[in-house]
């Protein structure tokens, strides 16, 4: 047996935005083939085309508000202005096969392909009051030329997955094992990112195009590793129990586009994670989890900062959270109550004399800091059915 969904779409992007027409055009499929009784193959495919400018946002004028302006006023509507381009490749395969009547195993493999050209002229703060997060109080603005040509993002992964359930006297296992394998590899071109004049919000200026100098830019590669399982445990009618375990192999890397500034870390991370809930009578039941993750951070490739590449290499945040849920509307006024807490390392920057570099003679150096914690409680009325 074998089913299948095409769609195809065209569209005239006419938004009321003055200047900022475009196009686009979308191409998918999605098939299944029942290969037996217990055999399943899925497909999915997507193409994705999209031709657009872009819109800049207003701002603050110095300290001031300000009033209501034209929606229909386009910040970047400058003549010698390109639109952005946009395409997209997507696709997966899937094959599930079941092993008796409690087990099945799946394997899956996806691709995507993105290619973009992205064109803008911005509003980038004010010079001439030393401010670069609001405009300038008479309304005015630098505007800077952006250009960045065949940008390329390539992302691939391949899963295999097996399920099953097990009982054990009055208690059934829902178990899960699972490997994941995925790459990724970014490639980019110079960039252009130049002063090219002033503007103001009226919508009426029209700055010169300003493509040189351009500067490199950052190709990033990860491949990654990942083993995880879980069992979810029906102790009975009232009480459940899960438990959930994931290792993961990193490996990232950053180069500029000229060669420079490479850098790049291994780290092999663990991860825990369970959960608990007590039904305490119809409907309404109590939980508690706990957990922990990764948060990985990389410092970019730039003068400004001095020990460029990773910040917090095994940062491993924790959160936890215990409550009450009811599978009923609560009544008005009133809901479940719950709490949480959690810590987690937060980057800070504090300026380090700099290694040589063209400028500033000094440069900011990204630290973690683990003082960042974060609670709640949540309790409106009674926890209970309706």
């Amino acid at each position: 047996m074998f089913g299948y969904r095409l769609n195809a779409a065209t569209e005239r992007l006419r938004p009321q935005v003055r200047n900022l027409e475009g196009e686009r055009q979308l191409l998918a499929f999605a098939g299944d083939w029942r290969l037996g009784r217990d055999a399943l193959l899925e497909v999915e495919a997507e193409w994705s085309h999209r031709a657009q400018g872009s819109q800049s946002g207003f701002s603050l004028l110095g300290n001031t508000l300000p009033d209501p302006v034209d929606p229909r006023r386009n910040l970047n509507d400058q003549p010698r202005l390109q639109r952005s381009q946009f395409d997209g490749v997507t696709g997966t395969l899937r094959f599930t096969q079941a092993l008796g009547r409690d087990w099945r195993w799946s394997a899956q493999v996806g691709t995507q392909r993105l290619r973009s050209d992205d064109y803008t002229a911005f509003p980038f703060g004010c010079g001439a009051e030393g401010n670069f997060d609001r405009f300038c109080s008479d309304g005015s603005f630098d505007t800077y030329d952006f250009r960045s040509e065949d940008e390329r993002r390539r992302q691939h992964a391949a899963a295999v997955n097996l399920k099953g359930r097990v009982t054990s006297g009055e208690a059934v296992h829902d178990l899960a094992f699972g490997v994941l394998a995925s790459r990724v590899r970014n490639r980019f071109g110079p960039q252009v990112f130049n002063y090219a004049g002033g503007g103001h919000i009226d919508g009426n200026s029209v700055t010169p195009p300003a493509p040189l100098p351009e500067v490199p830019g950052t190709n990033r590669d990860e491949r990654s590793l990942e083993f995880s399982a879980s069992d979810a445990v029906q102790w009975g009618p009232r009480l459940t129990t899960w438990l959930g375990l994931r290792h993961t192999v990193l490996d990232r890397g950053t180069v500029m586009t000229d060669g420079t500034a490479r850098n790049g870390y291994d780290q092999r991370v663990t991860t825990p994670w369970l959960a608990a809930s007590f039904k305490l009578g119809s409907g309404v039941l109590a939980y508690a989890s706990w957990g922990r993750g990764v948060e990985s951070q990389q410092v970019p490739n730039s003068p400004l900062y001095a020990n460029q590449g990773p910040c917090c290499r095994r940062c491993a945040p924790r959160r936890s959270k215990p409550g009450c849920a009811a599978a009923t509307r609560p009544s008005a006024g009133t809901s479940p109550p719950s709490a949480s807490s959690g810590r987690s390392p937060t980057s800070t920057s504090a300026t380090a004399p700099s290694r040589p570099a063209p400028a500033p003679t000094t440069a900011k150096r990204c630290t973690a800091d683990w003082k960042l914690r974060r609670s709640g409680r949540k309790a409106r009325g009674d926890c209970g059915a309706a």
